[in-house]
């Protein structure tokens, strides 16, 4: 009977957590649904609505209203009467306002400068003369999802305004004496003797020398035109160091260094005359040295290859692509389940490390004549990605057991010299055995699929955290079709990665 009891019990405090677990979740999508169908009808713009620059005057009182959300009052109450928007003459910086006693960088003030001297500086710098601020034109989310969420229960309740989403960034910089711009960036300016990147001070820049770093751009309108560089405005150089978005990195520049970017999201600082990688500021491994980008001139490759003395390596940029980015506790989380997802519970900075692929069969200089075609002074090479999956059916169909990836690498043994020629009949001959020789095939990793508790649970949470992106995205209605849709086409079983 004490045993019946004791189960009884237990019973009962399942039953209830049970209950708030599906009561909490219920409860808060309730409150979104009804607090994003007010919102998304407020979205439209009454028709007696006068534009002013980026702003509205709506029934006396200025507003903001940005990437087609609801408009959003000012700070303060600006005057309608003698608001204004500051003339830049571009239609890109329209998000700067004025009335008789203000300032204001998008819905915020910029205090202490006086509307009747303030002038815009270079690209996103507006000075009076004795005081700047930096604001930019590029609205950035308020805030994680964290915090929305709380925002969006205090205005349930009217404890609070709607939470604004999106506000313009800005800083006022800590200088009284008149600024310049510096370089073509729109982020820099100097006092003449400190450097400025978004307001705040670049620590330890020369303001003389300080210069943007060249990107090269290869085969942007065609394979028949050459190389050029492009300066980048996130990229910054002194001689001394090198500062990527306003941070130093831990290594010294040279005159020859560039910026690769061979996928989207994805930057590398090459320096030629020594051979050296850079990436997020670590240096790869130098006893490798000196390297040779591969297959930068073809875009969107799934992984960038390097050749080197010591063999030919790999970056995949699977890897590097999905791994979240973030500050706080909401970064804290989704880098660990990044971290699960992948290693089930490694170490996350093992993912991006460069690995090896097979031994360098490049003699003498090597060039890209076409996404997979490559020469050296002895031939052509052709190199291939691709992947052997196995689908298994079952109880809830048909779904993914087991996919690996290859690089393949081949000599083509064809007495051929041209380059166009050969560019047309590669695929052909590297299918072919008596065309081409193997040079070496990596397995690069393998996937397989979770036991079915991570199943269920990976698909729980995905679902619940894209419906709640969806929900704060977007209009009620289209959030809750989102993630029906996407739990019914879901895979149900969560991936996990072997590296090899």
């Amino acid at each position: 009977m004490k045993k019946a009891d004791s189960l009884s019990k237990f019973d009962k405090k399942a039953l209830k957590l049970l209950f708030a677990v599906l009561f909490v979740p219920m409860f808060v999508s309730l409150i979104f649904i009804y607090e994003l169908s007010v919102y998304d009808r407020s979205r439209e713009l009454p028709a007696d609505a006068q534009k002013i620059g980026g702003y509205y005057n709506i029934g006396g009182k200025i507003y903001l209203r940005s990437w087609n959300l609801a408009p959003y009052e000012l700070e303060g109450d600006a005057d309608a009467a003698s608001f204004r928007a500051l003339d830049t003459g571009r239609y890109s910086y329209t998000n700067v306002g004025m009335d008789a006693n203000r300032v204001f960088c998008g819905a915020r003030e910029m205090k202490g400068l006086d509307p009747a001297r303030t002038q815009k500086i270079g690209a996103r710098y507006y000075s009076d003369g004795r005081m700047s601020y930096f604001c930019s034109d590029v609205t950035q989310r308020t805030g994680g999802a964290i915090s929305y969420i709380y925002k969006v229960f205090f205005h349930a309740f009217g404890l609070s305004k709607w939470p604004q989403e999106y506000n313009y960034p800005y800083a006022r910089l800590d200088t009284s004496t008149p600024i310049s711009p510096l370089t073509e960036s729109p982020y820099v300016a100097t006092d003449g003797e400190r450097v400025f990147y978004e307001g705040k001070i670049l620590a330890g820049a020369d303001a003389k020398n300080l210069k943007q770093i060249m990107r090269k751009i290869v085969y942007e309108d065609g394979p028949e035109l050459p190389a050029h560089f492009r300066p980048v405005d996130r990229w910054l150089s002194d001689g001394r160091s090198v500062y990527k978005s306003g941070e130093k990195l831990n290594f010294t520049p040279s005159e020859q260094m560039y910026l690769v970017e061979p996928n989207a999201g994805i930057e590398f600082l090459y320096d030629p005359a020594a051979g050296a990688v850079f990436m997020d500021g670590k240096r790869f491994e130098a006893a490798n040295e000196p390297y040779t980008p591969l297959n930068f001139q073809s875009g969107h490759q799934e992984y960038m290859l390097f050749a080197s003395k010591n063999g030919i390596f790999y970056l995949s940029k699977d890897k590097i692509l999905n791994r979240p980015r973030g500050s706080g506790i909401e970064g804290w989380i989704k880098d660990a389940f990044w971290c699960v997802y992948y290693k089930f519970g490694a170490d996350a900075s093992r993912l991006s490390a460069l690995k090896r692929a097979g031994d360098n069969p490049f003699k003498g200089a090597v060039r890209q004549i076409s996404e997979r075609l490559f020469k050296d002074d002895a031939g052509f090479y052709y190199l291939n990605f691709y992947s052997h999956s196995v689908y298994v059916t079952g109880r809830s169909g048909r779904h993914l057991d087991k996919r690996t990836n290859f690089i393949d690498l081949r000599k083509i043994t064809l007495d051929v010299h041209d380059d166009e020629v050969m560019a047309q009949i590669a695929d052909e001959a590297a299918r072919n055995p008596e065309m081409s020789q193997p040079v070496f095939m990596r397995r690069t990793w393998s996937m397989k699929t979770a036991r079915p508790f991570i199943c269920i649970a990976s698909r729980l949470f995905w679902c619940l955290e894209l419906g709640f992106i969806a929900t704060l995205e977007s209009a009620a209605c289209d959030a809750a079709k989102f993630a029906v849709k996407f739990a019914l086409n879901l895979q149900p079983f969560l991936p996990i990665y072997y590296d090899f």
